[in-house]
């Protein structure tokens, strides 16, 4: 009977060790319209929060601006709009936002997990995105009109017409009718 549980192990990091550490991203993050409506930056950002889950800090992800500058090797405007942007596609977001003073770095929340700080369950509807062959496939044709439908569109529209004539005369008799009068 083993002396840990499980997240004890891993916590310890006595836990079963089979080869290097990996970074998980599970297809239905990485084919979502959020993934994909993403900046460079922004997945660069996303690959270096999740580098730093060890599955049982969610919440608890510390990666300021400075330090994801130097890691993404991009300007610190850059990294804010990135983070802005993972918060605004909801893939990540900031569960105590950094500040200088106290130099107290962001702490990070991945969504498809669960919250180790708040307990808050993970977010499981991802709008797919459509795949590519599917962009490429032809339109349907247009269906031809029959004369009867073509005859039926152009009284209407004659009718629309007609209508709109007699409603503007019918304003401007009863505009002339108040000019007689002296009402404007």
């Amino acid at each position: 009977m083993p002396k840990f549980s499980a997240k004890a192990r891993k916590i310890r990091g006595n836990g079963k060790a089979h080869g290097p550490a990996f970074i998980q991203l599970f297809h239905y993050i990485k084919r979502s319209t959020d993934y994909h409506g993403l900046s460079l930056a922004a997945r660069a950002l996303l690959t270096e929060i999740h580098d730093r889950y060890n599955g049982c800090n969610n919440g608890f992800i510390v990666l300021g601006v400075r330090e994801a500058e130097y890691e993404l090797g991009v300007s610190k405007d850059t990294v804010s709009r990135a983070g802005r942007e993972l918060d605004d596609a909801g893939l990540a977001r900031p569960t105590m936002v950094g500040a200088w003073r106290g130099r107290h770095a962001t702490e990070w929340r991945l969504m498809w997990r669960r919250c180790d700080k708040t307990g808050d369950l993970p977010r499981s509807n991802w709008r797919e995105r459509k795949p590519y062959h599917q962009l490429l496939l032809p339109k349907p044709a247009k269906v031809p009109l029959t004369d009867a439908e073509r005859a039926r569109r152009y009284r209407r529209s004659k009718a629309a017409v007609t209508k709109t004539v007699t409603m503007s005369t019918t304003a401007r008799t009863r505009k002339s009718d108040h000019k007689d009068i002296g009402v404007t």
